[in-house]
């Protein structure tokens, strides 16, 4: 059920207001508009909106109506202000502003206006908060852990990796370089051993005996 909290300076027409109130579906906490004890109300009473009756003294009227808009406890409550005189209207607006101006016919429509109004604002205020705590929730889950330092490969490995990328360093058309010519290998067997040059003397007595004649 919906809270109002009722400030009038009439008490006779408090009353009958506050029933009225109750009639459409309201709590109603009734009071006269004194300032600080309006606030003080308000803030314990918790209402989901003011009606402030503005058919006595006026001035006062717009004066508390003006505190409560700027006050921390209750700016954010809606404010309907009723009873207005018509040449008061605009400088009503002007003193109070956010303040609602209603005309008699259309006070309990306005009221429950401004309820719904307000629970909307709770509602989008209540999933703001909810969202904005739940997205440092999310972002810690999905930040990337940091991966573990690779181990040293083996030798061998190393070897195998180097000598791949050595072969792929190389031309594809590059030629292989040629072989020498191996050198033929003797015959099997015993080695032959290089013959002495013959001596100066045995060369001479072989000479043929012709050559010995003619000396």
């Amino acid at each position: 059920m919906p809270k109002v909290l009722l400030l009038s300076y009439d008490a006779d027409a408090r009353k009958e207001r506050a029933a009225a109130f109750e009639s459409a579906g309201f709590r109603v906490s009734a009071a006269e508009p004194a300032w600080p004890e309006s606030r003080d109300l308000a803030s314990s009473f918790d209402p989901d909106v003011i009606a402030l009756d503005c058919g006595r003294i006026a001035t006062h009227c717009r004066e508390i109506g003006e505190k409560l808009r700027k006050s921390a406890q209750t700016r954010d409550l809606p404010l309907v202000l009723f009873r207005v005189a018509d040449a008061d209207v605009e400088r009503t607006r002007l003193e109070v502003p956010g303040g609602v101006v209603a005309f008699e016919h259309e006070l309990i429509e306005r009221l429950r206006s401004a309820v719904l109004t307000r629970f909307a604002n709770l509602a989008r205020a209540e999933s703001e908060a909810s969202r904005a705590k739940a997205a440092p929730a999310k972002a810690a889950v999905e930040t990337p852990r940091p991966s573990a330092a690779a181990e040293p490969a083996p030798k061998s490995d190393v070897r195998k990796v180097a000598a791949k990328s050595s072969s792929k360093s190389k031309p594809a058309n590059a030629a292989a370089p040629k072989k020498a010519p191996a050198s033929k290998a003797a015959p099997k067997g015993k080695a032959r051993t290089p013959k002495a040059p013959r001596e100066p003397a045995k060369a001479a007595a072989k000479a043929s005996p012709k050559t010995a004649a003619a000396r």
